[in-house]
């Protein structure tokens, strides 16, 4: 005899069929090598990015564009440096002079004030600082300065010309022009500072002692600026 099967229990029958196909379905899915290959590529991490330029590398950079005289973008690289290395003394003296070759005197101060503050201090951040006080005019503040730097270091004869300009400009010929002797016994034949020198001469009234540090000067063919200065200075002499 034929049993009929109630149409609710057939439904439940196949419901349960069903869903225990589907279940072996997402089992083989599970442990599918293609899968699981596909999962490991999906979740690899991404390379590790490369590291940029160092503070020392921004650096070589800023003394190139400075050789070049590209002042801008000499003071970008130093200022990369210095966000490296907020200790990095060096780049803020050149970020300084870069400034100063760019007529920024205030940001020229700020760096050497900057330089100046660590420890031990730089003779070159005092000097430079004394550089940019002359080209503003205070010989009152560049005259320190330019003694700290000597005192920190007595060898060097950028040291003495820069107090001798400073002199100059604070019309002490007589002590300008011992600068600038102390500077050559230093560097002898140095074009600079027998040029300095001669402009001493002239303000002081010796006009023969000038002409004769000019004629050194061309004598060891300065470069091409100091040469025009020295002809020019002998001409106004009557030499």
């Amino acid at each position: 005899m034929l049993k009929i099967i109630p149409a609710s229990t057939l439904f439940a029958t196949l419901s349960l069929l069903l869903l225990s196909a589907c279940s072996a379905a997402n089992l083989q899915a599970t442990v599918n090598p293609a899968a699981t290959d596909q999962a490991v590529e999906y979740f690899t991490p991404l390379p590790t990015a490369t590291p940029g330029p160092t503070a020392g590398e921004h650096f070589a950079k800023g003394k190139a564009y400075v050789a070049e005289e590209k002042f801008q973008d000499a003071v970008n690289e130093f200022t990369q440096a210095i966000n490296l290395d907020k200790e990095f003394v060096t780049a803020y003296i050149e970020r300084g002079i870069a400034y100063r070759h760019l007529g920024d005197y205030r940001a020229a101060t700020a760096d050497f004030d900057a330089a100046i503050r660590f420890v031990p201090p730089s003779s070159i951040a005092f000097r430079e600082r004394g550089h940019v006080y002359v080209l503003r005019g205070n010989f009152i503040k560049a005259l320190p300065d330019f003694d700290q730097a000597i005192k920190i270091k007595p060898n060097d004869p950028e040291n003495f010309l820069g107090r001798g300009q400073a002199y100059v400009l604070a019309q002490n010929f007589d002590k300008a022009v011992a600068d600038f002797n102390r500077a050559l016994i230093l560097k002898p034949k140095w074009a600079v500072a027998i040029f300095n020198r001669a402009k001493a001469f002239h303000l002081r009234g010796q006009k023969q002692n000038a002409i004769a540090d000019l004629k050194s000067v061309l004598k060891l063919e300065p470069e091409e600026s100091l040469r025009q200065q020295a002809e020019a200075l002998l001409k106004e002499l009557g030499a």
